[in-house]
């Protein structure tokens, strides 16, 4: 039986094994490691911070996802096809570490944010 995400351990592997998850999908991982051109070892630390804040309540994050990604479609048009694959991947990715409140809370939040940015982004 898979537990919960109870701790910050948890939120890094959930986040570790997502990217890796989600730069195996080329549109992505072109995405991320051509056009961002992200480095990672500064991206992975923020994600955990964010997640933990919207997770475990943990807080630490500062930061604006939109202007974030309005900065991304200056170099690169996104689509509601990307975030419905990044979506995906999530909940996969979730589905396949974890289960209980926090994980189900997990899954509303990333379905959520994923309308909410197509929303906003006008996309």
């Amino acid at each position: 039986m898979k537990r919960d995400i109870e701790n910050t351990q948890d939120i890094t592997l959930l986040v570790e094994t997502f990217y890796r998850d989600l730069c195996k999908i080329s549109e992505m991982d072109n995405l991320y490691n051509e056009v961002i051109k992200i480095d990672w070892e500064t991206h992975i630390p923020i994600m955990v911070r964010f997640w933990g804040s919207l997770v475990l309540r943990e807080g630490g994050y500062r930061g604006n996802i939109l202007s974030h990604h309005h900065h991304v479609m200056e170099k690169y048009p996104l689509t509601q096809e990307m975030f419905h694959t990044w979506e995906n991947c999530f909940l996969e990715t979730l589905n396949r570490l974890f289960q209980g409140p926090n994980s189900d809370k997990t899954k509303k939040r990333v379905r959520a944010m994923s309308q909410s940015l197509i929303k906003k982004l006008d996309i």
